[in-house]
């Protein structure tokens, strides 16, 4: 008891008795505690909430905002909440459901914002100071009527006024002057044009626009308000009839005191992009009172997309923008429906593998920009599989009209160039269409000159189952366009193997797909393998002339004059020969004349037509036929039938007449008829296959000869009987 410490306790052999432990807490005081304070915060919590109800906060909210800010607005929703927690995290903040706005109540009942739902943070210190301050403002659901929220008239005034248009000289618009309320006077009905309508030399507007807001108004807002967060928010405009989404928005203060910003991203629906969808846009933007500077950026699957705008407020409520666009290797095919509506390609247009960089400068009334406003394009480049357009500059009124502009064009494909605008061109003549290089000028969409080469174009040939190619490496190339109809022509032709000499022109209409063609040849010859596909041989010289119509893209009728020279096949040779052409309903006529042909004794021909000579042997290892003649004919279902083949054989003695024609299966049917000196008009049927024709006898003469054979009238059919001189064949001679 007196401080000093107690000596030790003497060891003992016997145990001592465990002590009970002292408590320092008493658990029933505990328990008491935890309940009263429980018991306190439930109070507390059912007295706030009793305080805080939702008429309480309905009217606390609306008389603060009347009194803090210089808003002239009307509120009002539904439901009103107070909320402590946002989650599991803290938060002082009122919640309202079904919050209506609208700005100018005297002009228009309808709201122009609907919120479904709205979560306002409040700052406690600033309630105890007897003021309201609110945080960052969350928002969701959110719809607002562009049209309803841009009204500005009194009761008074009760309408707008009609627009009228500011000119507007460049992208950098500058701000109108403001009166001390932030308001313009409304202009004069009389004075103003119809609503939409531009005139050609319209001078600016004596009204001055109407801000969207005033510094006081912002001033008033940020003493209120930190900021927002949107999400899922609905623009309407156009009478609503339009629409795009904000998937989420964050409005907050600007650089400058009376600047607000807004980030966000962007949907764009497909009606307003004409049917084209467009993947979700990034857009940021600093607005001021009297114009907003807009940012967007778009990241599509390939290549980027990205749009700088200034909005600015017209005197009549409307807007005015200044735009700036750009597309870095953007597929064309996802610009088509853009480029469809704004006039700068008619009719189908298909591009595949095909980018775009291009600049794009508007400017006007927003409403109806793409339609009422000009549209400028610069440093314009479509490159791809089909080669590569370049276009410095161009411009399209709004009446669909464009300057005069010029493209360079480096190796453009015109196949697939046909496949981009639904063109045909001549495909039953050409293979490969080749390559384009040049420069086009248009003067505008009727008018339109090109100068250039096409490289590496092929023409095809086909006969019966024998074809061939023919490359042409180089073409100097002149096209017009002028009132829908194309004019051109095609010299300086280099032919791989071969050579031209000789120019062909062509005038075409209906995109390419009729139209007419002329060839003047001065001297032409093609590669071997297309001359033996001709001709079964080769020629030394081709001159003449040729026109030709196309439909539908293909050769539908043609006339031709030709002077061959030197033509020699394995079988047959001519010195000189003229051939007309003709190409009617489908059928393709040949007719040849000339002074004189040679044919191999031991040729196909020949060996065929041996029964009709009874075995008279000609003196030469070639057999002239003097004046021969032919007409063929080369149907499109295939195979060949001739007409008035004649030939005179030894120096006249002998007139062969003939006519037949066998099918694609080389089936063959035709009738020869020989005249000899002594006995005429003997005739025989033509059958069998093209490979191992058939003759048999079929005329009266022909009958009474063999009769007389048989009979011992003649001893045999010889050259006596047939009035020729014998002669012994020769054992090699090329005479």
């Amino acid at each position: 008891m007196n401080g000093k410490p107690r000596p030790p306790a003497p060891a003992s052999s016997t145990p001592q008795p465990k002590r009970p432990a002292v408590r320092y807490v008493d658990g029933r005081r505990g328990w008491r505690m935890f309940f009263f304070a429980f018991a306190v915060s439930c109070l507390a919590g059912l007295s706030l909430r009793l305080y805080f109800n939702p008429a309480r906060i309905k009217d606390w909210v609306s008389s603060s905002l009347r009194k803090q800010s210089s808003l002239s607005v009307t509120l009002d929703f539904d439901e009103a909440h107070l909320r402590l927690s946002r989650g599991a995290l803290p938060q002082f903040a009122i919640e309202l459901r079904g919050l209506r706005i609208a700005p100018a109540p005297e002009c228009r009942q309808q709201p122009s914002v609907e919120i479904a739902e709205l979560r306002l943070p409040l700052s406690f210190f600033a309630l105890i100071e007897g003021r309201l301050a609110i945080g960052v403002v969350s928002a969701e659901n959110v719809r607002l009527d562009i049209d309803g929220w841009k009204t500005r008239c009194t009761a008074q005034q009760g309408a707008l006024p009609n627009p009228t248009s500011p000119n507007l000289t460049s992208p950098n618009l500058t701000s109108p002057n403001l009166t001390s309320s932030g308001r313009a006077p409304a202009a004069a009905a009389s004075t103003a044009p119809a609503p939409g309508h531009q005139p050609p030399s319209e001078k600016p507007s004596s009204e001055k626009p109407i801000p969207w807001w005033t510094q006081a108004q912002l001033d008033g807002v940020k003493r209120t308000i930190e900021g927002f967060e949107f999400a899922k928010v609905e623009l309407q405009f156009e009478n609503k009839t339009k629409r795009i989404y904000l998937e989420s928005l964050t409005v907050g203060g600007g650089d400058d005191p009376i600047s607000i910003r807004l980030e966000g991203d962007v949907r764009i629906p497909p009606e307003l992009t004409y049917g084209e969808k467009l993947p979700p846009l990034e857009i940021s933007a600093t607005a001021r009172p009297t114009q907003a500077e807009v940012d967007i950026t778009a990241a599509l699957s390939e290549g980027n997309m990205r749009l700088k705008g200034l909005f600015a407020p017209r005197a009549d409520g409307a807007l005015e923008f200044a735009g700036h666009a750009t597309a870095n290797d953007v597929p064309l095919s996802t610009l088509v429906p853009l480029f469809t509506k704004a006039g700068v390609v008619q009719g189908k247009f298909h591009p595949r593998f095909l980018w775009l960089d291009c600049e794009a400068l508007i400017q006007g009334r927003f409403q109806g920009l793409m339609t009422d406003n000009p549209l400028e394009l610069r440093n314009c480049e479509i490159n791809g599989q089909s080669g590569r357009l370049t276009l410095e500059q161009a411009k399209r009124h709004p009446s669909g009209k464009w300057d005069p502009f010029a493209i360079k064009i480096a190796r453009v494909n015109l196949e697939k160039l046909m496949e981009t605008f639904a063109w045909q061109g001549p495909s039953g003549v050409m293979s490969r269409f080749g390559e384009l290089t040049g420069r086009l000028s248009v003067e505008n969409a009727d008018v339109a000159e090109f100068d250039g080469v096409i490289e590496n174009a092929q023409l095809f040939f086909i006969n019966h189952n024998m074809q061939a190619l023919q490359n042409l490496p180089k073409m100097k190339t002149k096209l017009a366009l002028e009132k829908g109809r194309l004019r051109g022509s095609l010299d300086d032709i280099d032919v791989e193997d071969g050579e031209f000499k000789g120019k062909l022109e062509i005038a075409m209409e209906r995109h390419a797909s009729h139209g007419k063609v002329k060839l003047v040849i001065d001297s032409l010859r093609l590669n071997p393998e297309v001359q033996r596909v001709m001709v079964g041989g080769n020629w030394a010289s081709i001159k003449g002339r040729a026109e030709g119509e196309l439909e539908k893209g293909r050769l539908a009728s043609m006339d031709g004059q030709l002077a061959v020279t030197g033509l020699q096949g394995s079988e047959y040779r001519f010195e000189q020969a003229q051939i007309q052409t003709q190409l009617a309903d489908s059928r393709f006529q040949l007719k040849i004349r000339s002074e004189r042909v040679d044919l191999r004794r031991d040729s196909s021909l020949f060996q065929a037509l041996r029964p009709v000579f009874f075995g008279h042997e000609f003196a030469q290892d070639w057999i002239r036929v003097e004046q021969p003649q032919i007409l063929a004919h080369f149907p499109e279902e295939g195979g060949f039938s001739w007409d008035h083949a004649t030939g005179v054989l030894e120096d006249g003695r002998i007139q062969v007449t003939s006519e037949g024609h066998f099918s694609r299966a080389r089936d063959i049917v035709g009738w020869v008829g020989v005249d000899y000196p002594a006995i005429k008009k003997l005739k025989w049927l033509i059958g069998g296959t093209l490979d191992e024709p058939v003759l048999k006898d079929q005329s009266k003469a022909l009958a009474d000869l063999r009769r007389s054979a048989e009979l011992g009238k003649i001893e045999k059919i010889d050259a006596s009987v047939l009035g020729l001189q014998e002669r012994k064949p020769a054992k090699d001679s090329n005479q």
